[in-house]
């Protein structure tokens, strides 16, 4: 009598709950994962025991030549679980499902050696890496908990803060030699960007708006100075020398990779891939605090510039050379403004 394969029926009752969740996606987007499991449990616990049986039966019925190949599609559907990570639509579910067909025929040849204990070092260094990074994400979400005294439940904001930092470790699966170099320099660069945000946060018990990415960027060195001498405290202070604690924790655990253990090409690639699909796919790459920063900095740029434009056109064209304001008939009132 055949054993009846558990990994099978995990993967059936995992790909038979993601088949409700897409087709509960507006109210999961709308009302959260916890709510519309809440609402919707029973028709999502048949459909995933439902799953779960027909995997089992595959499993089960398949020929003892085709078995381990069988064995091997159907466990390779837990890819569906990702759904959860990214924004819920038709199209994900179909993406996944193949995504899903197209790794159980590439998983022993290319992506299981990729685990493998000769890379064991290498994914704990991408682990610290990304520890590093998610540290001040960790911080920031725990600040805006703490002012706004209350949890998020669209699921998908903690999904993308999540995700955040996996876009960043394409340089250290790249080029491991620079792990710990590269590690520092994002840390600082995320310590100087997190402090202002998180000074923000502390001193308005609000996140940063655009205006106050603005006012950075017209702030000279003397009203920089007065600020930091009004608002430096004792809790700004605690909190980053913890933050610097911490951080220099993880990237002194990094160490150094020898050349025989680096990633294959097609290994890397397959990793590239990956890291830029749930970066860009999910969208959490606009969760990095230095993204936040020089997005508003080219936006802050675009609007100066174009109000500079503005000033010289009005100052070589007299307003008697404007063109006549032509108003419609059709709107009862209106408002004009010349500047």
């Amino acid at each position: 009598m055949r054993r009846i394969n558990a990994p099978i029926i995990g993967a059936g009752f995992v790909f038979g709950l993601v088949l409700q969740l897409n087709w509960a996606q507006e109210f999961l987007v709308n009302q959260g994962l916890f709510f519309c499991i809440g609402k919707y449990w029973p028709r999502m616990l048949l459909c995933g025991l439902a799953s779960a049986f027909v995997f089992m039966l595959a499993g089960l019925l398949s020929g003892q030549k085709h078995r381990k190949d069988v064995s091997r599609i159907l466990t390779s559907f837990y890819l569906c679980g990702a759904y959860l990570l990214f924004y819920p639509t038709d199209l994900l579910l179909g993406i996944l499902i193949v995504a899903s067909l197209v790794l159980s025929f590439i998983y022993e040849k290319y992506v299981r050696p990729i685990f493998g204990k000769q890379n064991k070092q290498l994914w704990k260094n991408l682990s610290y890496v990304y520890g590093s990074i998610f540290l001040f994400l960790l911080v920031k979400e725990l600040l805006i908990i703490v002012n706004h005294q209350h949890l998020s439940f669209i699921y998908l904001h903690y999904t993308k803060i999540f995700l955040a930092p996996v876009i960043l470790l394409i340089i250290p699966v790249l080029w491991p030699k620079v792990t710990k170099i590269y590690a520092l320099v994002v840390f600082l660069a995320y310590f100087v960007f997190s402090a202002i945000t998180n000074v923000h946060l502390i001193t308005y018990s609000a996140d940063m708006p655009h205006s106050a990415y603005y006012a950075i960027w017209e702030t000279n060195q003397s009203e920089a100075t007065d600020y930091v001498q009004q608002y430096l405290n004792f809790p700004i202070i605690s909190i980053h020398l913890a933050i610097l604690i911490v951080g220099i924790f993880l990237i002194t655990r990094i160490k150094q990779i020898k050349p025989d253990r680096s990633l294959s090409v097609s290994e890397k690639i397959i990793c590239l891939v990956l890291f830029f699909v749930v970066g860009f796919y999910s969208n959490s790459y606009s969760e990095n605090l230095p993204y936040k920063f020089v997005t508003n900095l080219f936006q802050y740029k675009k609007e100066l510039n174009k109000f500079q434009s503005e000033i010289e056109f009005r100052k070589n064209n007299p307003i008697q050379n404007k063109p006549t304001i032509v108003c419609d008939d059709n709107i009862d009132e209106q408002t004009i403004v010349l500047v």
